[in-house]
């Protein structure tokens, strides 16, 4: 793997590198010193123990030196009787640093005018400086159906055959003339209203916006992932609705921080078997409103007799009673 030739003298080169295998050849960093090709670093064997061993990094100075290009050289083991083919190697994340100082036009265009950009481990697509490791700037390259009209001075936009209410939507950017805007109201399918007035003016013009930032497909060209001109997020839905559709479950994991920068996370409780929402402080069940009391219900029906309990014990004797009053005299025999 080669370099193109730096316009700067070059001053550091780092790398991260793996080689695991048992039959693991050689790895080596050349430049070009002149007109000859010469070893800048060099390693034999096999370097980590798995696959799964983290990478090595390598920083080689070349300061003071004149190389002008420099190229990875991988080779395997020479075995004349074949059969070694246990070994991997890879290296990533190459950064060249030179002399030179940066211009505004650090940031270069690729040659086939795509609209892609490159520089030291960023990429940009449509983004001129691309200051994350991919970035991508809407162009407003899609054209709307029908042609348009706003006066100058005005935020009314009025289009023939244009179809306003299903290519846009409020927040959709839109270009008009050399203008941009934000869609602030869509009133029919051929009037809508921008963010600000039109300094210009334009007549029977074609409008142009966004199309989707980012698309990923399956080998079946199905939607796995998109990203739209709105900056909503779908997840197998071709057509997200809001800031995050998803088709089809969501696993939420168990979150353990909740604070105010937090407020209105949810996360699932493997201790109480529970969803939880953080409400700035604390995590709480998630729950619905409190209902309305319910209506009375039916009275039950009566139930069986109870089985007959057992003869309580003798109580104790009670007091002696007063002496009843004389009875009356009998009659004379």
């Amino acid at each position: 793997m080669q370099s193109r030739e730096f316009s700067g003298k070059i001053q550091t080169v780092s790398f991260h590198y793996h080689m695991y295998g048992a039959h693991m050849g050689s790895l080596a960093l050349e430049g070009l010193d002149g007109n000859s090709w010469i070893t800048l670093w060099a390693t034999t064997g096999q370097q980590h123990a798995n696959h799964q061993a983290p990478w090595t990094r390598e920083e080689v100075t070349l300061s003071g030196r004149t190389i002008q290009k420099i190229r990875f050289k991988g080779t395997t083991t020479n075995n004349p009787n074949g059969g070694q083919y246990r070994g991997d190697m890879a290296i990533d994340y190459v950064v060249v640093t030179t002399d030179k100082i940066a211009a505004s036009d650090h940031w270069q265009k690729t040659e086939s005018e795509d609209g892609l950009y490159y520089g030291p481990g960023n990429v940009g697509i449509g983004d001129k400086q691309p200051q994350a490791d991919l970035s991508i700037l809407g162009n407003l390259s899609r054209p709307l159906t029908g042609y348009v009209g706003v006066l100058k001075g005005s935020p009314y936009v009025t289009g023939v055959n244009t179809r306003f209410t299903r290519e846009l939507r409020v927040g959709d950017s839109i270009r008009l003339g050399d203008k941009v805007f934000v869609v602030a109201a869509i009133t029919s399918d051929i009037a809508l209203t921008l963010n600000a007035a039109h300094p210009v003016g334009v007549f029977n013009a074609t409008a142009y916006t966004d199309g989707d930032l980012l698309s990923v497909q399956t080998g079946a060209e199905v939607d796995a992932l998109l990203v739209d001109k709105s900056g909503n997020v779908g997840v197998g839905a071709a057509k997200p609705a809001v800031k995050l559709d998803v088709a089809g479950g969501i696993r939420v994991g168990g979150e353990t921080v909740c604070d105010a920068g937090r407020a209105g996370t949810i996360r699932y409780n493997d201790a109480g078997d529970e969803v939880e929402f953080c409400d700035g402080s604390a995590w709480s069940r998630v729950e619905g409103p409190k209902g309305d009391k319910g209506d009375k219900g039916d009275k039950g029906e009566r139930g069986f007799q109870g089985v007959k309990g057992d003869t309580g014990p003798k109580g104790p004797k009670g007091d002696q009673g007063p002496i009843g009053a004389t009875g009356a005299t009998g009659a004379v025999g």
